[in-house]
């Protein structure tokens, strides 16, 4: 996320959020107290709530966000990151990934059909924009599409209407490029065979939990978000070894 975007979202949120009593604690927890205390505007456009209160309110965290170490302290404060959660999702997973560093990086397979890179492309951008729960569907139909075309390619067959797992399973048993995995490849191939009930799993919560059928039961956040870093680690492994 651009700085200028950092600044934009958690103006947002502190507009929604800040007392004058947050205002204090977060100026002790950034080292920012006395340019807050100072701000001939910031705190008495709020107790007044004028017109300029936003305004002020991009000043104060753009000022914030000079040290880059305030990045982490203003998204863990609490009632900024309830706020960014609950109201604006992609906003809150990209700051997350940010911040903590464990997002699994967006992957374009090269094996992989038209079809297929839309999904994915689409799964990308419900992440940005609405959270982890929204790319669910299309992360999964982008991964079902690259293993079929991955069999393809290799010329491998597989049933009529081939699920995941049976995909994932024909090319563990037949693709060339998984024959030999290195010095504990029967290890490597040991975790990958156990990938294919996570890939079970996957299909199942995509049907049941996510926003590809009019469910009730939505995975949460941080669940939805584990499903789709699995899978972008699969992605990621096979497509290096398929190249």
């Amino acid at each position: 996320m651009e700085r200028g975007q950092k600044i934009l979202t958690f103006a947002r949120a502190v507009q929604a959020t800040f007392s004058s009593s947050e205002w204090t604690e977060i100026g002790y927890l950034t080292g920012t107290d006395e340019w807050i205390d100072r701000h001939p505007r910031l705190l008495r456009s709020l107790n007044w709530g004028d017109d300029d209160y936003r305004g002020n309110a991009l000043d104060a965290v753009a000022h914030i966000l000079r040290n880059t170490e305030n990045l982490r302290i203003l998204f863990e404060y609490a009632p900024i990151n309830r706020w960014l959660k609950k109201n604006e999702p992609g906003a809150f997973t990209e700051l997350e990934s940010e911040v903590s560093g464990i997002e699994v990086p967006d992957v374009v397979p090269g094996t992989v059909t038209d079809s297929g890179l839309a999904a994915l492309a689409d799964a990308q951008e419900l992440l940005r924009t609405r959270g982890p729960t929204s790319a669910v569907d299309r992360l999964h139909t982008g991964l079902h599409d690259f293993l079929k075309a991955a069999c393809d390619q290799a010329g491998i067959q597989y049933p009529a209407t081939p699920s995941p797992n049976q995909l994932l399973k024909a090319l563990l048993e037949q693709h060339p490029a998984l024959s030999n995995l290195g010095p504990r490849s029967e290890d490597i191939k040991r975790i990958l065979r156990t990938s294919g009930s996570i890939i079970d799993s996957f299909g199942t919560l995509r049907n049941q939990a996510s926003l590809a059928h009019p469910n009730q039961d939505l995975l949460d956040h941080d669940e939805a978000l584990l499903v789709i870093n699995i899978s972008r680690s699969l992605l990621r492994f096979f497509d290096a070894k398929f190249r």
